[in-house]
């Protein structure tokens, strides 16, 4: 059975032993993810429904390839669904007006050439090889949060800039997700680490190259996701440069954090380049990726170039 036939066949048979839902519509559609790609997203919506979860089906096909049963796994989803039917935050935004977005207005910065489907339909800004999108935080809990990219759509309609955008979802991109900067070996050192979506930890970045060793710092947010946007916080990165007493490059570990690499003799600008795209290609995930390049913090300019 190829993926499209699992597809179907879970749509046409997930809600089979379902009490209630045998009058529901059940819906397979397509959920473009960062990078463009994409997943198939299940949502079975009862009439009198507003809203209802989007169940990701492809973790459930590998399942399948591994030998367990359709039976097996469509009881999987069913409950899963349920759960998530039960834990579903209320969100209803009238996103017509301005005034109920704004405070929750906030920033992401993804790659530009991985992210042109999605571009196509959504405001953004360019800084180097990235993009700076627009998102609105519908809920945040301690499990994690969740967002929407706004669309050119309803941006219109508010009658603003995207340079008034961006100046209001920093603030709130910084309030809501302060910035964290620690060292390579504290956040080693923390138990059961595990990074967002990796396959592994940071192993890639631990060794430069030559001794004595380049100490490693990690920026992100506190909550450890999509940090990498925390390059554009105000004076983030000209008080640790200043600390450092010396010019940062820049390493785009993935969407989740950047390494930070003091500048100095050990190090060398094509040791970095090929430590990251040899990180890209084996490590990251390809949802998580946020650029091949290395960039190069001037403290004296306060001002990040690609190297």
């Amino acid at each position: 059975m190829n993926y499209q036939e699992f597809l179907n066949y879970v749509k046409d048979h997930v809600t089979d032993e379902m009490v209630g839902y045998e009058e529901a519509e059940v819906l397979v559609n397509e959920v473009l993810k960062n990078n463009d790609t994409s997943f198939s997203g299940l949502c079975i919506k009862l009439q009198d429904e507003k809203m209802a979860p989007n169940l990701y089906l492809n973790p459930y096909y590998e399942k399948y390839q591994m030998g367990h049963s359709l039976e097996q796994i469509i009881h999987q989803i069913r409950e899963q669904y349920l759960e998530a039917l039960k834990n579903q935050p209320i969100f209803e935004v009238d996103f017509t007006h301005f005034e109920n977005v704004k405070d929750n207005l906030i920033l992401r910065l993804v790659n530009y050439k991985m992210n042109k489907k999605a571009l196509k339909e959504s405001p953004y800004l360019r800084y180097h090889d990235l993009a700076i999108t627009f998102r609105f935080m519908t809920y945040q809990d301690e499990i994690g949060i969740s967002t929407v990219l706004l669309q050119n759509s309803k941006v219109e309609t508010w009658g603003k800039g995207k340079e008034e955008l961006y100046e209001m979802a920093l603030q709130n991109t910084k309030r809501l997700f302060p910035e964290q900067i620690q060292s390579m070996k504290e956040v080693m050192e923390v138990e059961g680490f595990e990074t967002v979506n990796k396959k592994e930890p940071l192993t890639p970045f631990c060794v430069i190259k030559e001794e004595p060793l380049t100490p490693l710092y990690v920026l992100s947010n506190e909550c450890g996701i999509n940090g990498a946007t925390a390059l554009l916080y105000p004076d983030t990165l000209k008080e640790f440069a200043e600390k450092q007493d010396c010019n940062l490059f820049i390493l785009p570990s993935s969407i989740h954090e950047v390494i930070l690499v003091p500048e100095n003799e050990y190090v060398e600008n094509t040791d970095l380049y090929d430590i990251v795209k040899e990180a890209n290609e084996t490590v990251v995930e390809e949802m998580e990726v946020l650029s091949d390049n290395v960039y190069y913090y001037d403290r004296q300019k306060d001002a990040i170039k690609m190297i």
